[in-house]
């Protein structure tokens, strides 16, 4: 099927009149995919609409509007503008060819750059690929990698930094690993259990801290108190404990012995050189008499024991026994007697050693008593069973936090909520020096990144330090700190090494990479020095992708806010233009590795700019010219495909004043249009003086040159088109076969960078590239706009307000010998008091 006018087209529904919306719609000639369209506010020129570079006919309501009108042509209520690419025609003999679009949109910038490629100098039909969906991630060197916060493999991960809420017990579980700074909470080393001491209870716990050599731990809190709030606590940060010395596996209880005859039993954890148990009577163990008087009560317990698999219960009485309070003692027999003459809780306890084994332990209620009563109160519980072993709880050799907590009014029940500050301490690299520095406390992506590849004890592969571009990586941590980029998590999990690193690097606007072999950071930095230039005679197989999904206007960047409790916060970043009243598409960005809101803004505007400003992706094959690149590098690129450079070859001849060079290709050009021809040189030995000399229109960056065309004519053959061109300046070192670029001006090559480079075969390899625009560049320069936080309403980076005060000059009172002194002064608006100002102020002001 053929379409030939914008009659044509097959058309949706048109607006509604009184919408205050147009229609745009766009297609190229010949080709076979549905045209696009999309609604649009009226009131934009054509220009606006279709670009600055767009090569097609545009027709409001099927009238053809000229090109020269579109900048004063402005669109109403209700119009249909179609814009319609037909083909460019080539060079003689050579095919027609079209770029099919298949959907445009006025939200893709510059999308008429691809209706002006239209024509071409290949002889196949090149179609657009369409790429629909989220933009975050597309034709970014730089890609947004989500961390895996909350979504750890292992079923025991709380991912404590962010998501936990208690301490979690996982044997054989993974030992954390923190990253940064981080509020969370740690792991159990070993079980908690509880002890009596006198009739006091303690708990002892043992929190493993995680892995690192140099760990800096704060701010301890059980919930949102700190232990400086509660009146018996103690505690240890170490490698050696003494607060928790040995393995215990506690078994918390609630059996109920209430009467005579009552009895249970349980089988204690193996490996045991100790047993204990606990009795609680809740109500308190007392008799009253008839006055109402409280009196003594007892109670009789059997505690015996015996090795499992065996059938004789063994006496405590005859394994060293020790009981916790005064009121548990010895009685006949295997039988203790627990008395009690107060109407409060009572507690009491009894531990004994036994060969290492496993045992079961069995308490009998065997009777009570009581003075001169008419009711007493003996109800019991058996409470907890202990098994304790000799060996050392944990073996791991990381930082622990033993604590030792005294139950009080302050603290009663389950606690599992006991959480940390802590910061990793990582070494720095001085370019000045070049040695590493005394480790410090630190949030940088790129210190950290040094430190998981050369030094992390997490981490089962290191490498060593030579294998690393240190200097790269210092300049890159200059860079993270001017724009307060961070990295901030705990490794609670195992994880694929290099989605780690992916993070880490995507926290600092980095990406992975090599630089002459080594570990190296690739960054999206201005570059003016093109590495290579490709052009149809030293590459194949151009093709590209056009993103036409709308950008966002706005970010919803999450991330870790340290003034909320390190809560999840939220921080809207928009794009230029947009703002709360008039924003509407919205997209989110996990950032909760990050906890500075001044980071996420950078961040943020960064991956909008990537968004909005590169919406093309490229490819092309090439062979060992392709060698020296690095991905992220700078390339220029001519093309038939996309009408950039009107031709290509190599250098056939140069006249003696260097100022006419011929062809190998024949070219054909317009008198009315001004044109660049552009030149490789294969000579990269110019000394500083040959650059010098080259001024004017000609312009040296160590690679190639390039010059104005001032005019061209036939060969010595004679006839048209034309071979030879005279230029505007002499092309010095340039050589016979190097490589030239012709086109018009400004449109004789595309800026690219390098996102991917795959191998294939014979040193070939196909280069994925992306847009370079300068914009995204300067779309995170300039201030950082200030923003208060989503939860605690505090504001963040705006400047303080300027402090106001009421400046006085006047008299003093008469002192004591009737002196009158001039005084100075000021009262700070809403304030009271008055602040004198220094000596040298009121000088300054005449008044002294």
């Amino acid at each position: 099927m053929t379409k030939t006018s914008a009659d044509a087209l097959a058309l949706r529904p048109f607006c509604v009149p009184g919408s205050g919306q147009c229609r745009v719609i766009g297609m190229v000639q010949f080709a076979e995919q549905e045209p696009g369209y999309f609604d649009e506010p009226a009131g934009r020129s054509l220009r606006d609409i279709v670009g600055p570079t767009a090569a097609c006919k545009a027709y409001i309501d099927g009238v053809e509007i000229p090109e020269d009108q579109w900048e004063d042509r402005f669109t109403a209520d209700g119009e249909t503008i179609r814009f319609i690419a037909g083909p460019r025609g080539g060079n003689a003999g050579k095919a027609i060819r079209t770029i099919a679009i298949a959907v445009i949109s006025y939200y893709a910038p510059g999308w008429g750059t691809y209706l002006a490629g239209g024509a071409g100098a290949t002889a196949s039909l090149i179609s657009a690929g369409i790429i629909i969906g989220g933009t975050m991630a597309l034709n970014a060197l730089i890609p947004p990698v989500s961390p895996s916060v909350g979504q750890a493999q292992d079923p025991y991960s709380q991912s404590y930094s962010l998501t936990g809420t208690s301490n979690q017990a996982a044997p054989e579980g993974y030992i954390p690993c923190v990253l940064g700074q981080v509020r969370f909470y740690p792991p159990h080393a070993a079980l908690p259990y509880t002890e009596l001491s006198g009739e006091d209870q303690y708990l002892r716990m043992l929190l493993d801290l995680g892995k690192g050599d140099d760990l800096e731990v704060s701010d301890l809190q059980i919930g949102d108190t700190p232990f400086s709030s509660y009146d018996d606590i103690e505690y240890e940060i170490t490698r050696t404990p003494t607060l928790f010395t040995q393995d215990v596996a506690e078994q918390q209880l609630a059996s109920v012995l209430n009467a005579t005859g009552d009895a249970d039993q349980r089988t204690a954890a193996a490996d045991s050189t100790e047993l204990s148990v606990d009795l609680l009577f809740p109500q308190g163990l007392y008799a009253i008499d008839n006055k109402g008087r409280t009196r003594a009560a007892w109670v009789y317990v059997d505690v015996i024991y015996r090795p499992l698999g065996t059938s004789t219960w063994l006496s405590t009485k005859g394994a060293s026994p020790s009981v916790s309070s005064s009121a548990m003692q010895s009685s006949t027999g295997s039988t203790y007697k627990v008395t009690g003459s107060a109407n409060e809780g009572l507690r009491v306890g009894l531990r004994w050693k036994v060969p290492a084994g496993q045992y079961e332990v069995k308490v009998a209620r065997t009777g009570d008593g009581y003075d001169s009563s008419v009711q007493h109160v003996n109800d019991m519980t058996w409470t907890a069973l202990r098994a304790y072993s000799a060996s050392n709880p944990s073996t791991t050799g990381t930082l622990k936090l033993a604590i030792r907590i005294k139950a009080t009014g302050q603290l009663n029940g389950m606690v599992n909520q006991v959480n940390v500050l802590a910061v990793q301490k990582v070494r720095t690299y001085s370019t000045t020096t070049g040695k590493f520095g005394t480790p410090i406390a630190t949030k940088n992506p790129a210190w950290i990144l040094m430190w998981l590849v050369t030094q992390c004890p997490a981490v089962a592969r290191l490498l060593e330090e030579s294998r690393v571009a240190l200097d790269r990586i210092a300049r890159w941590a200059i860079d993270c700190d001017n724009r307060s980029l961070t990295y901030c998590a705990v490794l609670d999990s195992a994880r694929a090494f290099g989605d780690l690193i992916r993070d880490v690097l995507a926290a600092g606007l980095a990406t992975f990479g090599r630089f002459n072999g080594l570990i190296a950071p690739i960054r999206d930095i201005a570059q003016t020095v093109p590495m290579q230039l490709f052009t149809p005679k030293n590459s194949w197989g151009f093709t590209f992708e056009r993103n036409f999904a709308q950008p966002p206007h706005a970010l919803r960047c999450r991330f870790t806010n340290p003034e909320a409790s390190y809560q999840e916060d939220v921080r809207i970043v928009y794009w230029d233009g947009y703002n709360p009243g008039n924003a509407t598409r919205f997209e989110e960005l996990d950032l909760r590795y990050m906890d500075d809101a001044v980071g996420v803004w950078h961040v943020g505007r960064y991956h909008l700019a990537v968004a909005w400003l590169r919406p093309g992706t490229y490819t092309l094959s090439a062979d060992i010219e392709q060698l020296p690149l690095e991905r992220g590098d700078l390339v220029e690129v001519a093309s038939d495909v996309v009408g950039w450079g009107l031709s290509y070859g190599r250098v056939v001849q140069l006249s003696a004043d260097r100022l006419t060079v011929t062809l190998d290709e024949e070219v054909e050009l317009d008198p009315a249009k001004s044109y660049r021809f552009r030149v490789r040189c294969s000579d990269n030995s110019r000394s500083a003086s040959d650059l010098s000399t080259i001024n004017g229109s000609v312009t040296a960056d160590g690679t190639w040159l390039t010059a104005d065309v001032t005019s061209w004519y036939a060969d010595t053959q004679g006839g048209v088109p034309y071979r030879a061109l005279r230029l505007s300046t002499p092309l010095n070192n340039v050589r016979v076969g190097d490589l030239w670029v012709l086109g018009e001006v400004e449109h004789d090559v595309a800026e690219l960078l390098i996102t991917a480079i795959n191998p294939t075969d014979d040193l070939k390899a196909t280069l994925t590239l992306v847009d370079n625009d300068p914009a995204v560049y300067a779309a995170d320069a300039g201030p950082v706009p200030g923003w208060a936080s989503q939860i605690t309403g505090t504001p963040w980076c705006a400047p303080p307000a300027v402090p106001k005060l009421d400046v006085w000059i006047g008299q003093s009172t008469p002192d004591d010998a009737g002196v009158v002194h001039n005084q100075v002064g000021g009262i700070p608006s809403g304030g009271q008091g008055i602040y004198r100002l220094p000596t040298y102020k009121q000088q300054q002001l005449g008044v002294l």
